[in-house]
């Protein structure tokens, strides 16, 4: 039904927004995305983030971006803030992203990522293809946790 080309009008404006951002990813590569986010700033889409969703244990943020002429404006923070919300509400324990191993981390650390934990990532690594040795090679994985409430992995 209508359903899908209201999904594709909206990743159309995230594609938008990305570009504008920098990056050179086609439509077709983000449609294949689980999730996708996007904010206004007075009616004009502003910053978008792309995401796969992998259960409970992670969401991995593929990418995000803010429009050049609408950058400095805490969108990026507003973003991952938003994003942290409701995935926690979904019950999604951290958010993953992966950065290039040379990239410099400041900003992602001032947004609340920290480098992901060896533990943490041989166990995601164990169970989520996305995130096994091969999968990451070059890049370095940081992880902000969501606001999901803690739960034993033995409760229902």
């Amino acid at each position: 039904g209508g359903g899908g080309s209201l999904a594709t009008a909206a990743m159309g404006k995230v594609h938008g927004v990305l570009s504008q951002a920098g990056f050179k990813y086609g439509l077709a590569d983000l449609n294949s995305f689980d999730a996708a986010a996007l904010i206004r700033q007075d009616g004009v889409p502003a910053c978008a983030a792309v995401l796969d969703i992998h259960g409970a244990d992670a969401a991995e943020l593929f990418v995000i971006g803010t429009r050049r002429n609408m950058r400095h404006q805490g969108l990026c923070r507003q973003m991952v803030t938003e994003l942290s919300s409701t995935l926690g509400e979904a019950g999604v324990r951290r958010i993953v992203l992966p950065v290039d191993e040379e990239e410099d981390h400041a900003i992602w650390r001032k947004l609340g990522f920290q480098p992901l934990e060896t533990t943490t990532l041989r166990q995601l690594g164990w169970t989520l293809p996305a995130f096994s040795k091969d999968a990451i090679a070059g890049s370095s994985l940081l992880s902000k946790n969501t606001s999901a409430p803690w739960r034993a992995p033995w409760s229902k």
